[in-house]
């Protein structure tokens, strides 16, 4: 895991240490990804031809697909499965290239499968066609917007409810995109 200085002083939102409420978050690129054991979520920055997927929480936050990972399931899948739940998209391919290393303040884990007190947050990039409507579970987050727009539209977006880490993830995601892409 590494944090490039020219990538912290590009995406500085995003490679500032954070609290999300009870877990410590801090951003790294990977070539390799954590052992996988570690790993407990996963998050995909979409593209949707040449524009991307974003969602919008019943609370009007904007946001990127992804989250918690179920018992033993491949993270590949559970990137698939969280897309295709809170975007009602389906995945076509994944790239990973970074991870939040998070620590929680509480005492238990989220879920009893879970690393606990520190696991990791995997962050990938790919292509994505959405196929229907988000479809709700029951402990999952209420999604009420999915929104395929151009990169700068997903930034404003995504800033516009306090969400500049994931506006420089976007940004991020999109060059490496652009890099996968040759």
């Amino acid at each position: 895991m590494r944090r490039p200085h020219a990538l912290v002083h590009q995406y500085p939102d995003l490679f500032r240490p954070a609290d999300w409420r009870v877990v410590n978050v801090e951003y790294f690129m990977c070539d390799e990804l954590p052992d996988d054991a570690l790993i407990a979520n996963a998050n995909l920055v979409p593209r949707v031809g040449n524009d991307y997927l974003i969602i919008r929480h019943s609370n009007g936050e904007w946001s990127i697909p992804g989250g918690t990972r179920e018992p033993n399931e491949p993270l590949i899948d559970a990137l698939a499965r969280e897309l295709h739940e809170e975007a009602g998209a389906e995945l076509l391919n994944a790239t990973f290239f970074g991870v939040w290393k998070c620590v929680s303040s509480q005492p238990e884990p989220y879920r009893p499968h879970i690393p606990h007190p520190m696991f990791y947050r995997a962050v990938g990039v790919g292509d994505a066609r959405v196929v229907g409507q988000p479809r709700p579970v029951a402990d999952g987050e209420e999604i009420d917007a999915v929104a395929v727009v151009p990169l700068d539209e997903a930034v404003r977006r995504l800033r516009s409810t306090g969400r500049n880490d994931l506006a420089d993830l976007y940004r991020l995601g999109a060059d490496m995109a652009r890099r996968i892409d040759g």
